[in-house]
């Protein structure tokens, strides 16, 4: 009685996971996790890389302007009366906007590349999902119903605890790293600076 209810079971559960395979290669996996709440912060994040990366080009178009006219100023070569050129004067002004410009470049940079990187992710989560559930019943099928053959098991255990270790820990990276990104490209108000 406990084998024909241990069978049921196991069949139920395989089931069940052939049952989640076909629902995310169908898409629909998606459709569930982003009426859960996954959808709000997708469109969240995406609204808010999009505002932010569009802010950061205006002071980037804005910064090249005025590296450009001063290029242009430091570049003369008119003097006043003691060989002080006009030059000289704006250097100082120049070097402050350059390291500016590079660092709205590298956060526009920074900017795009996540919004790339989430978007990429987006395309193939479900797939790497679909291969954990596959992993998953694969073993389940090795571990009930060949239980004799103990290194195929040892083997099927180890090739599923690395991938499911893998994939959790580059998950909790890629949120930790997104969230660091995302808190230090925050813009400093204005009023900050006066203090």
């Amino acid at each position: 009685m406990t084998t024909s209810r241990q069978h049921f079971r196991n069949g139920v559960l395989l089931a069940l996971v052939a049952v989640a395979m076909i629902l995310t290669m169908a898409g629909y996996a998606d459709t569930l996790i982003q009426g859960a709440g996954m959808g709000l912060v997708t469109d969240s994040n995406r609204d808010y890389l999009t505002d932010a990366f569009d802010r950061c080009l205006v002071g980037f178009l804005v910064l090249s302007g005025i590296k450009s006219g001063l290029a242009i100023i430091e570049g003369s070569e008119v003097g006043i009366g003691f060989n002080l050129e006009i030059g000289d004067i704006v250097q100082s002004v120049y070097d402050y906007v350059d390291v500016a410009w590079k660092t709205a470049l590298a956060g526009g940079t920074v900017l795009l590349m996540t919004r790339f990187c989430l978007d990429a992710v987006a395309l193939v989560d479900h797939w790497f999902l679909v291969l954990m559930l596959l992993s998953v019943g694969v073993y389940w099928v090795l571990a009930w119903y060949q239980p004799q053959i103990r290194r195929v098991n040892r083997l099927a255990r180890e090739s599923i605890i690395f991938p499911l270790t893998f994939f959790v820990i580059l998950y909790l990276f890629t949120r930790n790293f997104i969230r660091f990104i995302n808190r230090s490209a925050e813009p400093i108000p204005v009023g900050e600076y006066a203090q």
